[in-house]
Parts: structure tokens; C-alpha cells; sequence
């Protein structure tokens, strides 16, 4: 039940700003309208009284000659502006706080990892209210709105401004976040356990590392890392940023056949043709946890990979224009496709693409019975 009350008082709270925003919004357009009214006479020849510079004292009492106040057409309404900002700026760090706590409370209600459908109904209900709220102030994003960390839909409502904040604040924003409520992860200024130690060989880097983080525990690696390579004595940061370096070049090592190289020369993409190694999965799985292990430690990989698998990540929709990263000329064909009207071309283009498997190229449909649907305007 107090779920409930703290659900109804926020949504009255928000649907009332709204209800003022839309009213300051239609003032605005009704000055705009009476100026682009004057501004219409002015053209037709109708006579404006020049401006004046008011002399001393006139903006503390402004006064025709008689003394009396002079009427602003305006100022009733910019006054009400005013007061509905203030409003905004007063209440907005404060209920942006208690929707985060609202939050907190859905999140008790649901498995890990997952975000209450009913408070994505909610931010998608008062989604410009919001929109409004961080848009006047960005830090509200950074001091309340932590959520968007954890639900990649929501986070995509909010990402174009989230992406004209500083990088250096968005980094802080997201390892505040990480660790919160977590000990101090720099391993190497407390006592270690050898037990916890990651015994690798260099020879067989990949593998070996796969291996003894796979039996690793999680919750450790999380509060710190302490590599040995096996016959060697050295250990610090110093051995950790190595084993981070190498393992970086060969997670898209070709002979792992795990990312392939897009047309850019520069990024990586996964692999179709993973399956050819038997342990795709474990070493997919494994890359990933070296990955989340870099960042959640701060540590540089020399790894950059498309933007559409970044995507992925996120759990953000793609849509064809990610494809120009992977191959440009095919992105392009695909725009031309968009632009043009194909009934009468005869590309007798299917919902199939041809792909290249270890030099046999093969038919891949795009949708069930694919390659036999031609691809009209219509669909």
C-alpha cells in the first residue's frame, strides 16, 4: 500500500507540472503570435513608435507622462513564466530524488537484473516532465537518476542528453554507481591470498587465463586482481595492465575465429563463423568477463569494436545505418534501396543476404522463407 500512495503522489506531482507546462508553453505562443502580428503591420505600412532609451529611473517606475503605471502587454504573462520556472527549479531536484527512491521500492519487487515494467510505465508516462527536469538541469541525471544505468530502454529515452554531459562526468557517474558499496578494489595495497591468485602461462596466455577465471570467484575479481605468470616471481599492477594488454589482442586473435575485423580496418564485430571452434562459447563468455573485468578496474584494452555490436551490449535498437561501420558500399545500397522507388528495376532482391563461409559463399535468410520473397515498395 505505501508503494501505491508514493505511486499515485508522484504521478499527481508530475501530471500538475505538466498541466503548468503547457500552460506557460501556450502563453509563450500567444506573445509569439501578437509580436508576429505586429511585426505583420509593421510590413504593411502601419506606423510603430520608435524606441526610446528610457531615461534614470524609468525601469523602477515605469509611468506614462501623467504619472500613471504604463500597461504591459506582456509582463503578466512573463511573470507567470517566471513563477512556473521557479516552481520547476524548486521541485524538480526534489521529486527527481524520491522517483529514484520510487525506484528502489519497484526493484525489491523484481528478480536482479530486472527493471519493474510498471515504473517504465511511469517514466514513459511523464517522459517530457522529465525530459524538461534534466534538460534545465543535466546534474539531476548524475544525482538521482541512477536507473538509467540499469534499464538500457529508459537509458535510450535519455541519451542524447546523458551524451552532451562532460565524458570525464559521465565516467564518474558510472563508477560511482559501480561501486557502490564496495571495498576499496586496488588489491595490491592489501594482503593476498595466494588461493586468489591467477596462475597463467604465457606460452598458452588465452587459454590458461580462460581457465582459472572461469574457476575464479566472481565476487573477488570484482574486488581485485592479482596475476602471476607461471616460473615468474613479478606481481603488481604492473604484471595486471601486461596480462590485460596481451589477453586484449588476443580476444580478436583470428585463430580463436571469435571477431572478425569490419571494412573500417579498425573495429571488430563477433564472428558468424564462430561455431568452427569448438569452445566459441566458453572463450565468447570468457572475453566478455575480461571485458566487464577491464572496466570495472579501470584497465585500457586496446579493443574497439563496431558501433551496432556496442548496441548489443546495450540492449539499444539497431537500425541499417549502424551498417555503414561494418561495410560502407553495402550501407549505401541500402539507403539507395530506401530512396528509390524498385518495382520496376528487376533486382529481384530477396529477404536474404549471401555470405562468405571459409570462401563458399552461402544463402542466409533474413526472415523464415526468405529467399523465396522478393522485395517489393510495399514491404
Amino acid at each position: 500500500k505505501p508503494l501505491e500512495l508514493l505511486w499515485h503522489s508522484l504521478d499527481e506531482w508530475l501530471v500538475l507540472i505538466a498541466t503548468e507546462l503547457m500552460k506557460n508553453k501556450k502563453d509563450s505562443t500567444d506573445i509569439a503570435s501578437i509580436l508576429l502580428k505586429q511585426k505583420g503591420q509593421d510590413q504593411d505600412g502601419t506606423s510603430i513608435p520608435p524606441f526610446e532609451p528610457p531615461g534614470p529611473g524609468s525601469y523602477e517606475n515605469l509611468s506614462t507622462g501623467t504619472g500613471e503605471s504604463k500597461p504591459d502587454a506582456f509582463g503578466g504573462k512573463q511573470e507567470a513564466s517566471a513563477d512556473c520556472q521557479d516552481v520547476i527549479s524548486m521541485t524538480a531536484n526534489r521529486l527527481s530524488a524520491v522517483i529514484q527512491a520510487f525506484y528502489m521500492c519497484c526493484s525489491c519487487q523484481m528478480p536482479p537484473g530486472m527493471t519493474s515494467p510498471r515504473f517504465i510505465e511511469f517514466v514513459c508516462k511523464h517522459d517530457e516532465v522529465l525530459k524538461c527536469f534534466v534538460n534545465r538541469n543535466p546534474k539531476i541525471i548524475f544525482d538521482h537518476f541512477h536507473f538509467l544505468l540499469e534499464c538500457p530502454e529508459l537509458m535510450s529515452r535519455f541519451m542524447h542528453i546523458i551524451k552532451a554531459q562532460p565524458f570525464k562526468d559521465r565516467c564518474e557517474w558510472f563508477y560511482e554507481h559501480l561501486h557502490s558499496g564496495q571495498p576499496d578494489s586496488d588489491m595490491v595495497h592489501r594482503p593476498v591470498n595466494e588461493n586468489d591468485i591467477l596462475l597463467v602461462h604465457r606460452d598458452s596466455i588465452f587459454r590458461s587465463s580462460c581457465e582459472v577465471v572461469s574457476k575464479a570467484n566472481c565476487a573477488k575479481l570484482k574486488q581485485g586482481i592479482a596475476v602471476r605468470f607461471h616460473g615468474e616471481e613479478g606481481m603488481g599492477q604492473g604484471v595486471v595492465r601486461e596480462w590485460f594488454d596481451i589477453l586484449s589482442n588476443e580476444i580478436v586473435n583470428p585463430d580463436y575465429a571469435l571477431f572478425t575485423q569490419s571494412a573500417d580496418g579498425t573495429t571488430f564485430q563477433p564472428n558468424s563463423n564462430s561455431y568452427v571452434n569448438p569452445d566459441h562459447l566458453n572463450y565468447f563468455r570468457f572475453a566478455g568477463q575480461i571485458l566487464g573485468l577491464a572496466l570495472n578496474h579501470r584497465q585500457l584494452v586496446n579493443i574497439y569494436f563496431t558501433r551496432s555490436f556496442y548496441k548489443h551490449i546495450l540492449g539499444i535498437p539497431v537500425n541499417y545505418q549502424d551498417v555503414a561501420s561494418i561495410d560502407p558500399e553495402y550501407a549505401k545500397n541500402l539507403q539507395w534501396i530506401l530512396d528509390n522507388d524498385i518495382s520496376d528495376l528487376g533486382l529481384e532482391l530477396t529477404f536474404s543476404v549471401e555470405t562468405d563461409v571459409f570462401g563458399a559463399m552461402e544463402e542466409v535468410p533474413l526472415k523464415p522463407g526468405g529467399g523465396s520473397i522478393l522485395v517489393t515498395q510495399n514491404n
